[in-house]
């Protein structure tokens, strides 16, 4: 049977059930991947956030095992807090 320009191009239930098929089975692959890609950034910016606060904390421990003068404080701090107002 020939179809007609005017009529509807109609797709069968098997094949609807075929797409709804496929389509399930790429967003669940695109689920899997995503999953991947969040664990492996989560897992990078879990090790960055370490490695700064290592590092950080140790500055500050060797920051802390000499005096500082109350300038050389504010300087230091600068790079971390805002600094308060200072009374004169």
């Amino acid at each position: 049977m020939t179809l007609s320009p005017l009529q509807p191009d109609n797709v069968t239930k098997s094949e609807f059930n075929e797409f709804k098929d496929d389509i399930r089975l790429q967003f669940q692959e695109f689920r899997a991947e995503m999953k991947a890609d969040y664990e492996r950034h989560a897992g990078m910016l879990l090790e960055i956030f370490q490695h700064n606060l290592k590092a950080a904390m140790e500055q500050i421990d060797a920051k802390l095992d000499k005096k500082l003068d109350k300038e050389e404080f504010y300087a230091y701090m600068d790079l971390y807090v805002r600094k308060p107002a200072r009374r004169r």
